[in-house]
């Protein structure tokens, strides 16, 4: 990929600043999948996918995206078509993501880049152990949405993040920001160790109150709940 030069000049100098620079040179990638419609009689690997943003199937392709960001800038870093099953190359969208994290940290592993506090930023499709636990051999801190059903132990019970949710709320909540306060806890994940819950709660204009989270262990894994 072109743009692996400009990741690995980032990366040098996210090093070389001080803690203000950090601050705002703070480098991100983020893997989602996007869908692209095509149209056309002889065009290969064609699918038929279910686009949410339109709220209809359509016909196209269906990529795998690692996406780099530092101050403004944001470029493709890995971009992966993915494959239906039975096509005889097929790999699924987290293998395809694992596999590129992998390739990342070889590359990196070569030049002598360290991934620094790179973060890595994905929803709860990529939220599974073999992804996560490519981005924690590559050394990255991980921001992420898991599913509803993942449990932490919290005290002596293993919890969903949305029962230990429930768990807490009656204690007295930090300020943040005008409409906004935040909780922390720690819990242990059975796979990622020690881990410190951060619970937000949001009072929404029409009043009602949303509560939300980011979790983060002392390997650097962060998480996200909503």
């Amino acid at each position: 990929m072109l743009t692996r030069p400009l990741f690995f000049r980032i990366l040098g100098r996210f090093g070389l600043s001080d803690a203000c620079g950090k601050s705002r040179r703070r480098v991100r990638l983020i893997t989602d999948d996007t869908k692209s419609e095509k149209f056309g009689k002889h065009m290969e690997f064609i699918h038929k996918l279910y686009n949410h943003s339109k709220k209809r199937y359509i016909m196209g392709y269906n990529y795998v995206l690692i996406l780099a960001s530092s101050e403004d800038m944001i470029f493709p870093l890995s971009f992966v078509l993915w494959l239906p099953e039975e096509h005889p190359g097929y790999r699924s969208k987290n293998d395809i993501a694992r596999d590129e994290l992998i390739r990342l940290k070889s590359e990196c592993d070569k030049k002598g880049f360290g991934p620094g506090e790179t973060e890595f930023l994905s929803d709860s499709a990529y939220c599974v152990q073999k992804v996560i636990k490519a981005a924690q051999n590559a050394g990255l801190r991980i921001i992420t949405k898991p599913a509803d059903t993942h449990k932490s132990e919290y005290g002596s019970e293993k919890l969903t993040p949305k029962e230990i949710i429930g768990k807490i709320t009656g204690l007295q909540w930090k300020y943040l920001c005008p409409r906004h306060c935040y909780q922390r806890v720690r819990v242990r994940h059975h796979v990622y160790g020690s881990v410190v819950l951060t619970i937000r709660r949001r009072r929404l204009k029409n009043g009602k109150i949303r509560l939300s989270g980011n979790s983060c262990c002392k390997s650097g894994f962060l998480n996200n709940i909503n």
